[in-house]
């Protein structure tokens, strides 16, 4: 938690009866061994007239495994911020920033009624070249999050990807019967099931036909960890304090998909602490109790 007192940040009463800085800002490291690759920073405000509360958060990604395309997305909130600004420089880097201010209110969406179920859902304008697999291009004006219908005004989202080219396709999957498997953990083997699939993409018109001479069956390995493999929360938000627990992975193969079972939830344990001392296997519910227990709760 960081402030600084002076004429453009004056001391405030902080509702306590004691006179504090009325903006101050804290910063957490998604990243914890790199904190300059993935960083969030939120600003707060403490003035008596939340009308004119000045408030924000900012979030910056560097060298990520995965991008989302090159573009920006300018959107219109309804909830904690009034607008949000979201830019992305595929693998590179990739900054999200969200403001709440007087200066701001002309974008905030205001509810209009008690029925009213979509003011929270952020209006979003702007473009992008591959934004995610299967889409070449997106444009978006007043779009809404997480949501699209047939009715809808066909400006809203604009899209061209291989669909549009080479026409719709199917999916042919075969499974197999579930079996077991062991995970090993340094506390002892988690029993898992899993599941082999293959699936087949055909296309069903020309000039997709022609596609389907050379198209390669894809396979992969789906995890089922039942109780889940335990390590500790985020401790961001009021619902990831306590524990928490890898219940699933997937990979190509099975031995790649225990491997990233073990590596994800190693990786999760070292940035959140733990736990790395249990006695034996637990779900996550058990390790819950045990840590309690240690903490003489």
């Amino acid at each position: 938690m960081r402030s600084l007192v002076g004429r453009w940040n004056p001391l405030v009463d902080d509702g306590d009866g004691d006179l504090a800085p009325r903006w101050w800002w804290h910063g957490f490291p998604e990243d914890k061994q790199h904190p300059w690759r993935h960083y969030r920073l939120f600003l707060h405000d403490r003035g008596p007239d939340r009308a004119r509360h000045v408030e924000g958060h900012i979030e910056w990604t560097l060298l990520r495994r995965r991008g989302f395309g090159v573009g920006f997305t300018f959107g219109r909130n309804g909830g904690e911020s009034d607008v949000g600004l979201d830019i992305h420089a595929g693998r590179l880097a990739a900054v999200y920033a969200r403001l709440r201010s007087p200066w701001t209110r002309w974008a905030r969406i205001e509810k209009q009624g008690d029925d009213d179920r979509d003011w929270y859902k952020a209006r979003h304008y702007g473009v992008h070249l591959f934004p995610h697999q299967g889409c070449w291009f997106q444009a978006e004006w007043d779009a809404r999050s997480g949501e699209w219908s047939r009715s809808q005004p066909w400006y809203r989202e604009v899209s061209l990807g291989p669909r549009h080219v080479w026409g719709r396709s199917t999916v042919d999957t075969i499974e197999s019967a579930p079996a077991e498997c062991m995970i090993p953990m340094p506390e002892g083997q988690y029993r898992a099931t899993w599941k082999h699939e293959v699936r087949t993409r055909r296309f069903l018109r020309w000039p997709g036909k022609v596609r389907n001479y050379w198209q390669r069956p894809t396979s992969s390995v789906t995890l089922d960890i039942p109780g889940g493999i335990p390590h500790w929360g985020k401790g961001e938000n009021s619902w990831d304090c306590g524990m928490d627990g890898l219940f699933g992975c997937g990979g190509t193969t099975l031995e790649e998909a225990i491997g990233r079972a073990v590596g994800s939830t190693l990786r999760d344990r070292e940035r959140h602490g733990g736990p790395a001392d249990l006695p034996h296997p637990m779900t996550v519910a058990e390790a819950e109790a045990w840590a309690t227990a240690r903490r003489g709760g």
